[in-house]
């Protein structure tokens, strides 16, 4: 029975809910009841089963473990390929120190006689052997780290003098059923997501929240132990990253759940100028659409439309910005009894996402890091602001108008290049107190380097570990493994209150790594850690293992989700004749085009500052909202009895609900005597320059993680890329060189998932071959000696916006046979052999069907903004309404693409198909073959995707050349060309209404 129980336990505690996120070995509620419903067990009663199942399980005499470490040495023997063997061990470990914490005594006699009790052997034998268990949590520990944290990170770490009891009271601090009391907290201070929050952030926010009414005597009790408060830190950072991954929603039972909305803002490179692009919205992945309400009864949307990681209310026309940032929002979603809600601010500070090309809204601001920062433009705001700024701030920071920055909301200004350096002397007046750091510790932090996943680095570029404490001297140490037994690998030391060490020379062969902060002499900081390569890349599950296969020219699938009459083992080498003739007609080419970059963002109504008169009546004021009244109305918490005056309290906004966490409750700072400083610099209309993108790094971070959601490849390209369509055209010419397959969805387009191709081969009829799909440095070594040893030579290059090209001539094709046969991936997949790819690829478009499976019907708004395409001169222009046949641009859901047909019916589908569509109604083309010099050629914008593209590319094995409007891919046979225009014009047109 005991490995019945095992095996549930590791089904829901490992399932992958936690993937990179700190996992404990207690049951939430979540994986309570998925456990009592396949153990066949009550919920309230299934934990005390598996203790008492885990007691009959050891020994009554001598070690009560031996049994579990027999186990454990055959698990370790077999290179712990499976889940744990003793997870119901550690569980019940676990859950003595969780009945221990309802005690609040967290002492090793209570400890043993809760043990005792829930396995029914002796507390004396427990006590004598619990040096035995240490083992188990070290290599539970090591497990997590090979998985690559994919099944969680771990925290089990001695918090007290008893070592081995203290491991297991690390998991239980807090109950499982008590983290949720942390939503309060949450909500309260107006957590979003897509940022960091420090432990020396969270610990304040704590210290202040832990007095309310929404928090019980057992976290009291828990918070009132200095030596339990960075675990319990810990533990509601973790519960911070579930509750905004869960769309930043409380589950407090039938209580109405609050979403807290956010502001993105995208600073866009444009000609001549940048312009601001700003969204309201929530930050995370959205699964579906969320369908909500505003105030006036009109439905709107919640999706990750513009953004992979942050999903933007739409359309745009009834989310006016200006008057929201006056007047705050409010949204329904009344079949989920969710609100969503935006508060006014006077001061709104932005902080570069973690996930994405965007800045994201703020609750905090922190020091050492950056920040923009947007301001109501009124004279007294911004003095203060800029007088704030020149005290805690590095020098450099500028500020842009709406005159400087096109987009800005009207009656504000946006303040960049805000790097906060100290603390003020004197607090600021109460708006703006979110500029004000809540502490001057921002802790130990992982800086900068590619990011793969939460505390998984590229080996190759790791991060800067940097420390900032509250007093020196300070010092940051390497160690290798799970933990800081042995001696450092490097460490880095200061007199002062700030550290920082580059750890790129010193990462060892495993990549695990632990970094410890110093300060004055204590332990200030932890930070687990690992860095990876595509040498050993993360599993696949076996769906994945199987790939991507393209079922339509523009998208590909799962191959798991295929018919079994549909799935072919190499599904690239399709049989069939292709065309021996080009259609007749496409030697022109239509005139213009234009890349699709989306509607310019217009300028918004102004809002003039509000203006009072001394004989204005307060009442009618008082009854405006904050924003229109220019300020709040703050009740603040005064201290408590025995607290210390400068300790962090709360202020709460009367009217909006808005609070703050503050030191002096809203009292009227003291006025500092004016002193004279040189204005603000003005922000220069030149777009900021992005680190350019090294493809190989890139590619081989893609082969290490295998397959993921858009969010994921929009995250390694967040640092690179100043907006969406430029990650967007990083993974299309990926997709056409043939490294990665992806996933689109029909009617919009947009990528929705991706996966590394399989290995491949392609091996020109001339000999030449290239190397395409996943690689890594050992397989590219294998396969440059096999094939130089079979007579080929190396002709590999590095080009511009590509992976290097792995290639070789003179490949004899049994050498490229033995290759396919000898060489494998470390996921056990063969290199496929691909025979004159142009062709091989030409040929699938064949049984892939037309352009139609793209297109889903579609309706829209009457006065949603909307630009009308011309096929001719290959421009968007100004439309009134979507009713006569053509492609439309649309300003809804983000942005949209709409056909009208010559029978009335409207579809949705991407813009090359669109422009497509309504130029072959117009008898226009937008491509064309020059036989002369093998060229295909495309206008911009209407370049092919998915499969076309990479025929394409193939032929020449580069990207193609792109000047003057138009798009030319070389070395194009006149049959692969043919195969193409087929597709994109087939002779007989099909009802694409249908």
């Amino acid at each position: 029975m005991y490995g019945e129980v095992n095996e549930v336990l590791n089904e829901v505690i490992f399932s992958g809910r936690f993937e990179s996120r700190p996992v404990f070995m207690v049951l939430d509620p979540v994986a309570l009841a998925l456990a009592a419903k396949r153990l066949g067990q009550r919920e309230e009663e299934v934990e005390a089963f598996i203790c008492k199942e885990v007691g009959r399980s050891l020994s009554r005499t001598g070690d009560p473990y031996a049994r579990h470490a027999t186990q454990l040495k055959l698990w370790c023997k077999e290179g712990m390929a499976s889940k744990p063997p003793f997870t119901a061990l550690l569980f019940c470990l676990s859950h003595a120190a969780e009945l221990m914490a309802s005690d609040g005594q967290h002492t090793q006699g209570n400890y043993y006689v809760r043990l005792s009790e829930l396995t029914g052997l002796p507390r004396e034998q427990l006590s004598l052997r619990g040096i035995e268990t240490e083992k188990f949590w070290h290599w539970l520990a090591r497990w997590l780290a090979s998985a690559d944290y994919r099944f969680g990170r771990p925290t089990a770490r001695p918090v007290n003098q008893f070592k081995y009891v203290s491991i297991a009271i690390s998991q239980a601090i807090i109950r499982a059923g008590d983290r949720a009391c942390f939503h309060d907290m949450f909500e309260r201070y107006g957590f979003a997501g897509g940022y960091n929050v420090t432990e020396a952030e969270i610990w304040r926010y704590i210290d202040s929240w832990i007095r309310s009414s929404a928090a019980n005597h057992r976290l009291r009790q828990a918070w009132a132990d200095p030596k339990l408060r960075p675990r319990i830190c810990e533990i509601v950072l973790a519960e911070l990253e579930d509750w905004s991954e869960a769309s930043g929603a409380s589950s407090g039972g039938d209580r109405e759940q609050l979403a807290t909305l956010a502001l993105a803002l995208s600073l866009v490179p444009g000609f001549p100028d940048r312009v601001a692009a700003l969204s309201l919205g929530l930050h995370g992945e959205q699964s579906d659409v969320q369908f909500l309400s505003d105030q006036q009864g009109r439905e709107l949307t919640l999706d990750n439309d513009v953004f992979g990681s942050f999903a933007t209310l739409s359309p745009p026309a009834w989310v006016p910005l200006p008057e929201i940032m006056l007047k705050g929002a409010e949204y329904a979603a009344v079949d989920h009894n969710r609100t969503f809600r935006w508060r006014y601010k006077a001061v709104i500070p932005f902080v570069r996402a973690e996930s994405g090309p965007f800045w994201i809204e703020t609750n905090k601001t922190a020091i050492g890091s950056h920040h923009v920062v947007l301001v109501r433009d009124r004279k007294r705001t911004r003095s203060a602001v800029e007088d704030l700024l020149a005290e805690i701030a590095a020098p450099g920071f500028t500020v842009a108008t709406t005159s400087d920055l096109p987009g800005l909301p009207a009656g504000w200004v946006l303040y960049e290049h805000v790097r906060l350096e100290r603390m003020p002397t004197e607090l600021p007046d109460n708006d703006l107190r979110s500029l004000v750091p809540i502490s001057k510790s921002a802790g130990l932090q992982a800086v900068g380097g590619l990011r793969l996943s939460r505390s998984v680095w590229h080996r190759h570029a790791p991060p800067v570990m940097h420390f900032e404490g509250s007093k020196g001297p300070t010092r940051i140490e390497l160690f290798e493994g799970i933990d800081t037994e042995g001696p450092a690998l490097v460490k880095a030391e200061s007199d002062g209150e700030a550290c920082e060490l580059d750890i790129s020379c010193f990462v060892p062969t495993s990549g695990d790594m632990v970094a410890l902060a110093h300060e004055a002499g204590k332990e200030a900081g932890y930070l687990g850690f690992l860095c990876r390569t595509a040498r050993r890349p993360r599993p696949l599950e076996i769906d994945v293992l199987q790939g991507l296969q393209y079922a339509s020219p523009f998208s590909a699938v799962s191959r798991a989700e295929l018919a079994d009459v549909d799935r072919a083992e190499n599904w690239v080498n399709a049989s069939g004749e292709l065309p021996s003739f080009l259609p007749e007609g496409f030697a022109v080419l239509a005139a213009g085009g234009e890349a699709e970059r989306g509607f310019s963002a217009p300028l918004p109504a102004s809002h003039e500052p509000l203006k009072l008169d001394k004989s204005v009546d307060t009442k009618p004021i008082l009854a405006m909202s904050c924003g229109e009244r220019g300020s709040h109305y703050w009740i603040c918490e005064t201290v408590p009895q025995g607290g210390k005056p400068d300790m962090p309290l709360n202020m709460e906004c009367r009217d909006c609900g808005l609070s703050v966490l503050t030191k002096n409750r809203g009292k009227a700072p003291k006025q500092a005597q004016e002193q004279a400083r040189d204005p603000v610099p003005r922000a220069s209309g030149t777009a900021e320059p992005v680190e350019q993108i090294d493809q190989n790094l890139l590619l081989d971070a893609l082969c290490f993680l295998g397959e993921g959601s858009w969010a994921s490849l929009e995250a390694l390209l967040s640092i690179n890329v100043s907006e969406p369509w430029q990650a967007y055209a990083v993974a299309r010419s990926l997709e056409a060189l043939g490294y990665v397959d992806l996933v689109r969805k029909p009617g919009t387009g947009r990528i929705a998932r991706w996966s590394i191709a399989s290995p491949s081969l392609f091996l020109s009829t001339e000999g030449g071959a290239c190397l395409r799909g996943f690689r890594n440095i050992t397989m590219l070594d294998a396969a440059r000696e096999l094939l130089l040893a079979g007579g080929a030579w190396d002709i590999s290059e590095s080009l511009e916006g590509q992976p290097r090209n792995i290639a070789f001539d003179g490949v004899e094709p049994a050498i490229a046979v033995r290759l396919a046969e000898s060489v494998k991936d470390p996921h056990g997949r063969s290199i496929a052999l691909v025979i004159d790819p142009p062709r091989a690829f030409a040929r699938r478009l064949q049984g892939l069907g037309g352009i139609k499976g793209m297109l889903v019907p579609f309706s829209v708004a009457d006065d949603v903004a909307s630009e009308r395409y011309d096929p001719v001169h290959g421009r968007w222009n100004r439309c009134h309404d979507v009713q006569e046949p053509g492609a439309y641009r649309l300003a809804w859901r983000g942005q949209a693409y709409a056909y009208r047909d010559k029978k009335g019916g409207l579809f949705q589908g991407p813009h090359e198909i669109v422009k497509l569509l309504a130029a072959r109604d117009a008898g226009i083309n937008l491509h064309a073959f020059s036989q002369a010099s093998s060229e295909f050629i495309s206008r911009l914008g209407a370049e092919p995707t998915g499969l076309l593209a990479r025929a394409l590319c193939a032929c020449s094995g580069h990207l193609p050349i792109q000047y003057a409007g138009i798009v030319k891919y070389p070395n194009v046979p006149s049959d692969v060309a043919a195969a193409i225009l087929d597709t994109l014009y087939p002779p007989e047109v099909p009802n694409e209404s249908s």
